[in-house]
């Protein structure tokens, strides 16, 4: 009986050896994957957000010149603008998203026919703040 055992134990052994191995490497290369598939989204979403702030900064920075030369064709001048806004508010965090919405806010006070002045002098500030605020969103998560 002990010559039988000493025969299959060692068959035992290595295929036990080889299940465990196996599971081992495919335990290892799903975490591999599941990280690389994170970092993989995580760089489309900083990407994306990237493009779309870029984007609204330059349909704000335009439509704000657009109104020093006419207060009547606004709306198809802050339509594109309001699309973009519409895609920070589901991308970016609740900081950028205010600063977004206080410059879309003082450029339709650049188009009202009576704009209030304290409202209109603060555009750099608040373009500054919301270029600050998404620079440390995408900072925070690369």
């Amino acid at each position: 009986m002990c010559e039988e055992l000493t025969k299959i134990l060692p068959a035992v052994v290595a295929v036990v050896g080889v299940l465990l191995g196996s599971f081992v490497t495919y335990k290892a290369n799903f975490n591999i994957k599941s990280l690389e598939l994170k970092h993989q989204l995580n760089k489309q979403h900083i990407d994306e957000l990237r493009k779309i702030g870029t984007e609204y900064l330059a349909e704000v920075n335009s439509a704000a010149l657009l109104s020093l030369k006419g207060k009547s064709g606004y709306f198809d001048e802050l339509k594109k603008s309001n699309y973009l806004l519409s895609q920070i508010e589901l991308l970016a965090s609740k900081e950028v998203f205010s600063y977004a919405t206080a410059m879309f806010e003082v450029l339709l006070n650049l188009y009202s026919v009576e704009p209030n002045k304290e409202i209109s002098g603060s555009l750099s500030d608040v373009r500054s703040k919301f270029v600050e605020s998404l620079k440390k969103e995408i900072k925070e998560k690369t």
